[in-house]
C-alpha cells in the first residue's frame, strides 16, 4: 500500500474513524467499486474539525467525508 497524505496527522481516534467507517462503506459496494475504493487508492486524508469528520480523498478525484458518528456523505 502506497502511503496516505495526511494519515500520520491524525490522531489515534481520528485514525480509528477512518478504519472503521471505510470497512463499512466497503461493505455496501459491490466489488468493482470496493476495488477502487480500497485504502491502497486512497490519495490523502486529513481532520475536518467544524464536521467532526475525516475528509478521505481518492486517486480518481473522487472524495467522502467520514463521520465520528460512522457515516460517510
Amino acid at each position: 500500500m502506497n502511503p496516505i497524505k495526511g494519515y500520520e496527522k491524525l490522531s489515534d481516534p481520528q485514525r480509528k474513524i477512518l478504519l472503521m467507517v471505510h470497512r463499512k462503506h466497503l461493505s455496501v459496494m459491490g466489488s468493482s467499486e470496493r476495488e477502487k475504493r480500497s485504502l491502497g487508492h486512497i490519495k490523502k486524508v486529513k481532520w475536518n474539525a467544524q464536521e467532526q469528520c475525516v475528509e478521505v480523498y481518492y486517486t480518481d478525484g473522487e472524495w467522502w467525508h467520514y463521520s465520528a458518528k460512522g457515516t460517510w456523505y
